[in-house]
């Protein structure tokens, strides 16, 4: 009886403690991290493509030239509009952390990796679809056009993880003062206290003073 409660505790007490956990993980991972690297990385690209034609075709006549042949008429709309939305993406997550009080961990080396290929990606797309609309030989991409721009979509793609990574700092830090607010323990740190292993800790015995034991007493006549 007494070993059917326990198992009974043990299970019952974990899923009312480890499923908020699992929804506060899955409400702060995928969805919010995806859409802030679409986000940012609509701005990496386009800096990625003016800086990479800035480089490699340094005359301003030649470079106007060039653009204008490879159906890149489009850039300076894109490049207005993905500033906006860099702007929206980085205020959004600055406040939705300040709301979820550190919810999360703060994403690193897995953001930067998936920027750097989505900005790649989509410049290799993008240099290949302009030729193509605009009747150009792709030939001319085997220059130094291609390896030069992959090398910065990469950079910038490190730069864009580490300010992700900086205004997700701040917002941790203003989150922790504001009066009233705490901030949320990690997940693991959860998963710690709730597992079994830990209720079946033993307590170390406190070692107290030891009595001292005196001489004998004399014994009376």
């Amino acid at each position: 009886m007494q070993g059917g409660v326990g198992s009974a505790g043990a299970n019952g007490l974990r899923p009312s403690l480890s499923d908020p956990a699992r929804r506060l993980e899955r409400m702060s991972r995928p969805t919010g991290t995806r859409l802030a690297a679409i986000g940012i990385a609509s701005g990496g690209v386009l800096l990625s493509h003016w800086l990479t034609y800035l480089t490699q075709v340094p005359n301003a006549a030649d470079r106007a030239s060039v653009l204008g042949g490879t159906a890149h008429g489009y850039l300076s709309v894109a490049g207005e509009l993905a500033t906006v939305l860099v702007a929206v993406t980085v205020g959004a997550m600055f406040v939705g952390r300040i709301v979820a009080a550190g919810a999360g961990p703060t994403p690193g080396r897995s953001l930067a990796v998936r920027l750097a290929v989505l900005q790649s990606g989509t410049f290799l797309g993008m240099e290949v679809l302009e030729r193509l609309l605009a009747g150009a030989p792709l030939d001319e991409l085997r220059g130094t056009i291609l390896p030069f721009g992959v090398a910065i979509n990469i950079v910038v793609a490190l730069l864009g993880a580490f300010l992700v990574r900086s205004v997700l700092r701040v917002a941790d830090r203003v989150a922790a003062g504001v009066p009233g607010r705490t901030i949320r323990t990690p997940l693991r740190a959860v998963a710690r206290v709730t597992s079994p292993a830990a209720g079946r800790m033993r307590r170390r015995p406190s070692l107290g003073p030891r009595a001292v034991r005196g001489p004998p007493t004399p014994a009376s006549a």
